[in-house]
């Protein structure tokens, strides 16, 4: 983990009926911590959990994964359809929670594809093209058209919502954003912001004064409290305006105008900071809608920039095909990266000669991953260096790669496939997941549950494993903190359904984060999970 940094300390203040892991295979328990213990090793997610759940990884945007991505280009496989038309592209993706699973929309279909072969395990028509996102529960959610989807893992259809205007031209383009309480955050060419609840009834809408574009999905505030979103168009309704929302009924808290024509999807660093692109710089607020810095005209195109936790701000630009890495706390740049031209560039404005018009991503040694026009995926360090290009057939345009939990690259082309990369064709480390309920309010003296924690050995031979869990509190210290060892054999899952919490009459209100920390025998940290609750006094 990456922010925050805390000294894990023991508290009584929970019923961790966790410990009954000694009698499910977990091992030994014992009350030492050797969990987090710096900012190297601690940050407290409050995605919907699993590897890349949601378009640039998290409810903060941030675009970059708790797993490292590829370190060459080798191809794992591709995949495409007759359907989908040369020229098009398959839509933002997402993973299952246990990674094997990835949903992505093409040809007004969504299809959920085996990430260990490319086979299709089930697929359901749609009323249009969209992005998908998955759940802390595992529901699958697929914008189509001017519809939203909700689908158990298997493909039963939930609910279905619809936008205010069923025009075929006011589709929803805002990727979804799930919320720690379950809400999903979409926004729509047709100007306005949706938060839809988890049973599929629309809890508030807002208006914003421009269409929401793609690429540009509500983005979250670490608490929960606020939602951002950019707004505009050139195709469109213009406007350039970044709104920050109250995310319990929809009202404005601030809104700041960075351009006349567009303004990107945020990004929310670990003090609250407020990324957004737009007018070509890159724009940083404080929460409460002061402007920090802008960085200097030509660094930025119109789509969300990426945050890696090295304190480096990813943006990429439409006009002239350049990546910039900036100083998160300043704007300055630090480096840039030139792509190539593209391969089938025209005339027309819609097919330019240079451009990086997709949103870049971070593996979690903070190696950066962007397409662009020049047809490529490129793979750089943090200091600009080049790793790996790998080529497709045309330009790779408005969609953004997914990191799964084995170091996979997903992304896709507009020659029409859908490609994976990885050098090892397979995992051997550990896979880990851990899901709770969408419902996170819970009050004192009332249970929260259950959590359901899964741990495979993606390897052929045994492994000895720890495992650290604990409760991060609203003070800011760590309670009730528990360690495990394990040892699986190959290809062994060790599962965890029934976990709860009881929480005391006499315990403090705000936010809590149930976490697992998953080290190897050394305690070196292969992956951490964490799920949040908020206790009521109510």
């Amino acid at each position: 983990m990456k922010y925050l940094n805390l000294t894990p300390v023991k508290l009584s203040l929970f019923l961790i009926i966790f410990l009954t892991f000694c009698g499910t295979g977990y091992g030994e328990i014992s009350s030492e911590s050797k969990g987090p213990t710096s900012a190297a090793s601690a940050e407290i997610k409050t995605s919907s959990g699993g590897a890349w759940p949601m378009f640039h990884h998290d409810a903060q945007h941030t675009g970059q994964s708790s797993y490292n991505g590829p370190q060459n280009n080798t191809l794992k496989w591709s995949y495409t359809r007759s359907d989908i038309n040369n020229g098009s592209s398959f839509e933002s993706a997402s993973l299952s929670l246990d990674g094997s699973t990835i949903y992505i929309v093409a040809a007004k279909t969504l299809l959920a594809l085996s990430t260990a072969s490319a086979q299709l395990t089930w697929s359901y028509s749609l009323g249009g093209g969209g992005a998908t996102a998955v759940g802390s529960d595992g529901t699958v959610y697929a914008v189509g058209g001017t519809w939203l989807y909700a689908f158990t893992s298997s493909g039963t259809l939930k609910w279905t919502f619809a936008v205010g205007s069923q025009d075929q031209n006011v589709n929803i383009h805002g990727e979804p954003c799930i919320g720690s309480d379950g809400t999903i955050y979409i926004g729509s060419w047709d100007t306005y912001v949706y938060a839809v609840k988890p049973d599929g009834s629309l809890k508030w809408k807002y208006k914003t004064g421009g269409s929401i574009a793609p690429l540009a999905s509500p983005t979250l505030s670490a608490d929960g409290l606020t939602v951002y979103v950019g707004s505009g168009d050139a195709n469109d309704v213009t406007d350039g305006t970044v709104y920050a929302l109250n995310t319990s009924d929809g009202s404005l808290k601030w809104s700041k105008q960075i351009d006349s024509m567009r303004a990107s999807g945020a990004v929310v660093g670990p003090d609250g900071t407020v990324y957004v692109s737009g007018g070509t710089s890159v724009f940083a607020f404080s929460p409460n809608g002061t402007q920090l810095w802008r960085s200097t005209m030509g660094t930025a195109g119109s789509l969300t920039p990426a945050l890696a936790s090295a304190g480096i701000i990813y943006s990429g630009t439409s006009s002239d095909g350049k990546l910039y890495a900036l100083d998160a706390t300043n704007g300055q740049t630090k480096w840039s990266y030139q792509t190539g031209q593209n391969p089938a560039y025209t005339s027309d404005i819609h097919n330019p000669q240079y451009g990086v018009l997709t949103a870049p991503v971070i593996g979690a040694d903070n190696t950066v991953y962007v397409g662009a026009m020049d047809g490529k995926m490129h793979a750089l360090k943090s200091d600009g260096t080049l790793l790996w290009t790998y080529s497709t057939s045309l330009h790779i345009a408005e969609n953004c790669p997914v990191i799964g939990p084995d170091g996979t690259l997903y992304f896709s082309s507009t020659d029409g496939y859908f490609y994976a990369v990885n050098p090892n064709s397979g995992t051997t480390s550990p896979s880990h997941t851990l899901t709770a309920p969408s419902g996170t309010t819970v009050y004192r003296g009332s249970t929260y549950g259950p959590m359901v924690s899964n741990i495979t050995n993606n390897a052929s031979s045994s492994t000895s494993l720890n495992l650290w869990a604990g409760v991060y509190t609203p003070k800011g210290s760590w309670v009730d903190t528990v360690t495990a060892s394990l040892t699986l054999t190959a290809g062994q899952t060790q599962s965890k359904s029934d976990i709860m919490r009881f929480i005391p009459l006499n315990a403090d209100t705000g936010a809590y984060y149930f976490c697992e920390y998953l080290y190897d025998s050394s305690w070196k940290e292969i992956d951490d999970q964490c799920v949040s609750f908020t206790v009521s006094g109510q």
